[in-house]
């Protein structure tokens, strides 16, 4: 009987640790998933015109759904009413670039859903560092907040919504 609850022990053990991601294979996850999203991004944004795409909505692939909601809120009353809320791209946290890059400093893990993660922009031969809040929607981790040290993107949304 004894051998038999160890035996019963052991498969549950297994089989809850093969569910698990380790921290490692979660901080992978996501370098992978930003790598992609900062090429097609700065791809897009940055390149060669017949490289870019202007119809592709890079807020809506790679944005969390509370950040896309603020996005198009806030878009719709800049046409409405002429002013401008950034006079930045989120993506660079700089008004002009030049061929920039991307690099991951650091990836705080919150919990299964929740990471910040500090990301450098290299552009003009400067490097302008900037955190990410990200959230895993649909199995997908997603931007959820483009974070700089004077303030965050959101913040600004929802201050210009609110004036207006």
């Amino acid at each position: 009987m004894r051998t038999r609850i160890i035996l019963l022990f052991t498969v549950l053990l297994s089989s809850f640790s093969i569910g698990c991601k380790s921290s490692n294979d979660i901080k992978q996850e996501i370098t992978d998933r930003l790598k992609a999203i900062y090429a097609d991004a700065l791809t897009n944004n940055f390149s060669d015109e017949d490289e870019a795409d202007p119809e592709k909505d890079l807020i809506a692939l790679y944005c969390s759904e509370e950040f896309k909601k603020l996005w198009d809120q806030t878009t719709e009353l800049e046409l409405e009413t002429g002013y401008i809320c950034l006079d930045y791209d989120v993506w660079t946290n700089a008004q002009d670039a030049d061929k920039p890059t991307m690099r991951i400093e650091s990836i705080e893990i919150i919990d299964r859903e929740h990471a910040t993660v500090k990301v450098v922009i290299n552009d003009f031969g400067e490097d302008r560092a900037n955190s990410l809040s990200l959230v895993k929607e649909n199995n997908e981790w997603r931007i959820d907040n483009f974070i700089r040290d004077d303030s965050n993107v959101k913040d600004e949304l929802k201050a210009f919504l609110e004036e207006e």
